[in-house]
C-alpha cells in the first residue's frame, strides 16, 4: 500500500515541478539577459479581407551578400543548399545594426542566428 502512495505523489510532484521549470527558465533570461534594441521597417499594407494594418518588419532581416565575410564564399554549387549563418551586431547609438555574417558561432558579441 506503501508503494501506491509514493507513486500518486511521484505523479503529482513531476508535473508540478515541469510547471514550474517552465516558469522560471524565461524568468532568468528576462533577469539576467541584456536588452539590445533593433531598427524596425514599417510596412503599411491593405488587405481586402482585413482592412489597413501594420506589418513590422526589422531592419536586421534585410540581408544581402554585402555583409558576408570575406571567408565565406558563395559559389554555384552551395547556393541553394541550407546554410546556418550569426550576424554579429554592432551597436550605433541605441540601435543594433549588423556588422557582417559567418558561418561559426561567436565566442563574444551580441549574434543573432540566421
Amino acid at each position: 500500500m506503501r508503494k501506491i502512495w509514493n507513486r500518486k505523489y511521484v505523479g503529482l510532484i513531476l508535473p508540478i515541478l515541469f510547471l514550474i521549470a517552465l516558469i522560471i527558465y524565461p524568468m532568468v533570461t528576462v533577469q539576467l539577459g541584456e536588452t539590445i534594441l533593433l531598427e524596425t521597417i514599417p510596412y503599411d499594407p491593405t488587405d481586402l479581407f482585413r482592412g489597413d494594418y501594420v506589418e513590422l518588419r526589422y531592419q536586421v532581416s534585410e540581408l544581402d551578400e554585402s555583409y558576408l565575410h570575406e571567408s565565406i564564399e558563395i559559389t554555384e554549387e552551395n547556393m541553394y543548399e541550407n546554410h546556418v549563418y550569426y550576424a554579429v551586431l554592432k551597436p550605433e547609438g541605441k540601435i543594433h545594426t549588423i556588422d557582417y555574417l559567418i558561418d561559426y558561432k561567436p565566442i563574444r558579441g551580441y549574434i543573432l542566428k540566421v
